[in-house]
């Protein structure tokens, strides 16, 4: 346990002064949320994980998410709209 208190505080560090490493964790935060045989996350799944990336880059999250969570047509979330809205915030 002591080594993540030590290992999460210098990642988030990381990721805040690093945007190739950011990009990478965030797109593999894709990759290992899909269902096996799938190419696609749940909604439920990009609704937790929004917030944890984007809340100190996104300046309109919350309307972005209940907008996704709103809206039919995103009960999933495909690579290509997980991809387009890091490079909204980017």
């Amino acid at each position: 346990m002591g080594a993540w208190k030590i290992a999460i505080p210098q990642l988030k560090m990381k990721m805040q002064k690093d945007e190739p490493f950011f990009m990478q964790v965030y797109t593999q935060a894709f990759d290992i949320s899909q269902e096996p045989g799938l190419k696609n996350i749940d909604q439920e799944i990009a609704l937790i994980l929004w917030p944890i990336f984007m809340k100190d880059r996104c300046k309109f999250l919350n309307k972005w998410l209940k907008f996704i969570e709103n809206n039919k047509d995103y009960s999933i979330i495909k690579r290509d709209q997980w991809m387009m809205f890091y490079e909204l915030n980017a």
